[in-house]
């Protein structure tokens, strides 16, 4: 079906080529997309793309299609969702580059609840569509992994009066490093490369883990979803070797899985 329509659409093209221009510009002009927040926290999107637009996000997220490992059981509407998600939050990264990454997400949380000394709850999302919205302590806590932190004072009245110096947990030469050690994510039998992936802490930075390579590893979104929401465990299996070294992992069902640096 999508050969007949190709086809027919070159037909015409060559048939009456002002009339196809005329017909791309329509499909441009009638464009859009919109994010519609419902009761229950999701958010429901809907839109149409020209042809242009269409084929350059189908092919941006074709990587995100292929299942990252045996234990991927998404489906392909899921993926698609997941890698859009990708898009969105790794704009700009590119860790083989060291470059920086940019701002994508902005969490108000007290710092008490950051470093892990408040009752758990749930942390504002001041930019969330349709106003503010909640991420839960354990999601915080995968996002702290590599992110940029703040300090924001509060004068009476919760009105900011002073924003400190952000402080970034990798600095842009480990990013690279741990990208040319790592060669993407590390989880057994996942292939999504350094650009798409997270600098995951083995000992978390808020328990006085250290920003080094020997306790960093990336991990994409998904499996440092596994780690955090899901119950995994990584650890490395000879201390002294930290991250650099094999790692051992261990599921919330008694699994056992091994991962060795692919780089250098």
């Amino acid at each position: 079906m999508t050969a007949v329509r190709v086809a027919g659409q070159r037909i015409k093209h060559v048939v009456d080529p002002d009339g196809s221009l005329n017909d791309a510009q329509v499909q441009f002009d009638r464009r859009y997309l919109t994010l519609a927040p419902l009761l229950n926290g999701m958010t429901a999107l809907e839109g149409l793309l020209d042809q242009e637009a269409a084929t350059a996000l189908a092919d941006a997220l074709a990587p995100s299609l292929v299942p990252a490992g045996q234990d991927d059981m998404r489906t392909a509407a899921q993926r698609r969702a997941d890698g859009l998600t990708d898009l969105a939050l790794n704009a700009g990264r590119d860790p083989a580059a060291g470059s920086q990454i940019r701002p994508a997400l902005h969490v108000v949380v007290p710092l008490a609840a950051l470093v892990g000394n408040a009752a758990p709850s749930p942390a504002a999302l001041p930019g969330a569509p349709g106003g503010a919205g909640w991420l839960t302590p354990v999601t915080l806590s995968r996002l702290a992994c590599d992110a940029s932190v703040s300090r924001v004072l509060l004068g009476p009245g919760a009105v900011p009066v002073e924003l400190g110096r952000s402080h970034r947990l990798f600095s842009p030469g480990q990013r690279q490093l741990l990208a040319l050690r790592d060669g993407g994510c590390r989880f057994p039998g996942c292939d999504r490369p350094a650009r798409f992936t997270d600098a995951h802490h083995l000992v978390p930075w808020q328990r006085g883990g250290h920003t080094t390579l020997a306790n960093g590893v990336l991990l994409c979104r998904w499996h440092h979803r596994h780690v955090h929401e899901l119950g995994w465990e990584i650890a490395p299996v000879h201390p002294n070797s930290g991250a650099s070294g094999r790692l051992g992992l261990r599921g919330p069902h008694s699994q056992r899985l091994s991962s060795d640096p692919r780089g250098p």
